[in-house]
């Protein structure tokens, strides 16, 4: 079965949030992607990243801000495919469906800075397309929603 890994919003605006005492359920979710993308690279498997460039301005994903960087330990390598998305879910408004489809992909592992928001709706159309067969929590990390839940 081929199966490629989608890495999710590995930017530095996250980083930013970290250096504000953001907490992670999962400090060791660099080393997790960063195992990731060598398992699949060793492999030869399909590695497809997507960026978030946010439209508002004062958005720390905007196109011209520091944080739409990528993190060091999950650069694109090679011909790795790169999609750039401007809403939440890396398949709406975008080729990424079909592209997999076309490379014969049948299942996708996800990964990314933080589950709770982006890799979540990404995991939620690739289960919708069939591309999901088990999940594995403790790839990734999300963020604290306390503050955001008042």
């Amino acid at each position: 079965m081929k199966t490629a890994l989608l890495v999710i919003d590995v930017q530095m605006a996250l980083t930013h949030d970290d250096a504000n005492g953001a907490e992670r359920s999962c400090p060791q979710a660099a080393d997790n992607i960063s195992s990731l993308l060598a398992a699949f690279r060793e492999r030869g498997d399909e590695v497809v990243h997507i960026h978030h460039h946010g439209t508002d301005p004062d958005d720390p994903f905007h196109s011209d801000a520091p944080g739409v960087a990528v993190q060091s330990f999950a650069q694109p390598v090679g011909d790795e495919k790169v999609l750039v998305k401007h809403v939440s879910s890396a398949f709406a408004n975008s080729t990424l469906g079909s592209d997999l489809h076309t490379k014969n992909v049948e299942r996708v592992v996800l990964c990314g800075a933080t589950a709770n928001h982006c890799v979540e709706s990404a995991t939620r159309a690739a289960s919708d397309l069939g591309l999901i067969r088990s999940m594995q929590q403790t790839l990734y990390g999300h963020m604290q929603l306390q503050d955001q839940m008042a």
